[in-house]
């Protein structure tokens, strides 16, 4: 199984667990530290869905093991000794350069079912000091089922956005499509004009000259009647295209998923036209060949750049992004997320920006901030005292321990 089965499984989980389904999520977690006895979370979420003491407090130092700064896992060991089910607490050691291999627990058929439930950590606790990677973004709650929504605010999770440009970019896509307007317009111009022209001098009145540059553009005395009217078409026709040509440019340059499958019908349209100028001889082949060249790039930059008039429908969760190296990155990318309303996301990621740099009293503030969007105001209280101990005299820190302080007085 690869890493998407076991996403699925400890999301399933944990869904279980919020919804008091012990014996299913014990199943399920136990499914996940079979696969992978390293998931933080699932060994978290099991201490939450066992009965037995002692394999509870196995999952919880296995939780201290795989990071010494879980919060809630240090709790839940202290409400266990202070209920007299283990004698003491082994204060767990700093982080070391190795992982320490977690304590496996007994099988589940010595675990046996579940009988009268004892309390635990609530699920709520836990959420809020240790948010689901695979929860709401928005507000950290369950995403379970098809329909990719939060159990919690009903908010969907999943966003549609364009693919990156293909290997043209859309702007000399665009631009192609400019030149070649200006390049059709000139050649209707110029057969419009061709009437004016007067008394040409003798070469260019021979017959491989008039085929290369076009008859109408040198000797309209030499058309025939029945291309008079052909001609004043072909103007039409030219003018017409190189209107549509600018329209295309503009919308390809805003993505236009319609415009891009038109531009295809455009540059076939174009070739027709081109070919109707030659066969007519009103045009030649050197403004044909130029256009024609032309058209070639612009077909070709169209089937490179597909992907960016594609759709692709992204699913956000809680988790942190894997892209990132610095406290800085973190930092805003956890601002990103906060601008666009994704609270929890927001939070995982200045939660990781603390961790990384602990001095830096506006990453607690941005986790102070996020924490009391999503509700949690003792955790922002929490965050906003650290940062109170770091910038002391920070007037905007100040602004913000006001306006928590109302928001705690409104609840």
């Amino acid at each position: 199984m690869g890493n998407t089965e076991l996403n699925r499984l400890l999301q399933e989980g944990i869904a279980a667990a919020r919804a008091g389904q012990r014996e299913r999520a014990h199943e399920l977690l136990l499914q996940v530290i079979a696969l992978d006895e390293n998931v933080e979370a699932a060994w978290l979420w099991l201490s939450g869905v066992i009965d037995d003491p002692g394999e509870r407090q196995i999952c919880l130092e296995n939780v201290l093991a795989l990071n010494p700064d879980n919060t809630a896992a240090r709790q839940g060991l202290r409400w266990l000794a202070t209920q007299g089910s283990i004698k003491t607490v082994e204060p767990v050691p700093a982080p070391s350069s190795e992982k320490p291999e977690p304590v496996q627990l007994a099988s589940s058929a010595v675990l046996g079912e579940p009988s009268a439930p004892e309390p635990v950590p609530s699920p709520s606790l836990l959420v809020q000091v240790e948010i689901d990677p695979f929860g709401c973004p928005y507000c950290g709650g369950s995403v379970t089922g098809e329909e990719a929504r939060c159990d919690d605010c009903h908010r969907l999770v999943t966003v549609r956005d364009r693919k990156r440009a293909g290997a043209a970019g859309l702007g000399w896509l665009a631009l192609s499509f400019l030149l070649l307007g200006a390049a059709t317009w000139l050649e209707g111009f110029l057969v419009s004009q061709s009437v004016e022209i007067g008394p040409l001098p003798q070469w260019l009145s021979q017959t491989a000259v008039r085929w290369m540059v076009g008859a109408a553009l040198l000797s309209p005395e030499g058309i025939p009647g029945s291309l008079t009217n052909a001609a004043d078409l072909v103007t039409l026709i030219n003018m017409l295209l190189a209107g549509l040509c600018v329209l295309a440019a503009a919308g390809l340059a805003l993505r236009s998923r319609a415009v891009y499958f038109g531009s295809f019908l455009l540059a076939g349209v174009l070739v027709i036209a081109i070919g109707a100028g030659l066969l007519t001889q009103l045009t030649g082949w050197l403004p044909a060949l130029f256009r024609l060249g032309l058209l070639t790039l612009v077909v070709k930059w169209l089937v490179d750049s597909a992907t960016a008039f594609e759709w692709e429908t992204r699913r956000y969760d809680a988790d942190v992004d894997q892209d990132l190296r610095t406290d800085l990155d973190y930092y805003d990318r956890g601002q990103y997320y906060y601008e666009m309303g994704m609270w929890a996301k927001a939070a995982a990621h200045s939660k990781v920006a603390t961790r990384l740099a602990p001095n830096q009293a506006q990453y607690h503030v941005s986790l102070a901030k996020a924490y009391a969007k999503m509700g949690y105001l003792a955790a922002a209280q929490a965050e906003t005292d650290k940062a109170g101990t770091l910038a002391p005299e920070d007037e905007d820190l100040r602004t913000w321990r006001e306006s928590l302080s109302r928001l705690e007085e409104l609840h």
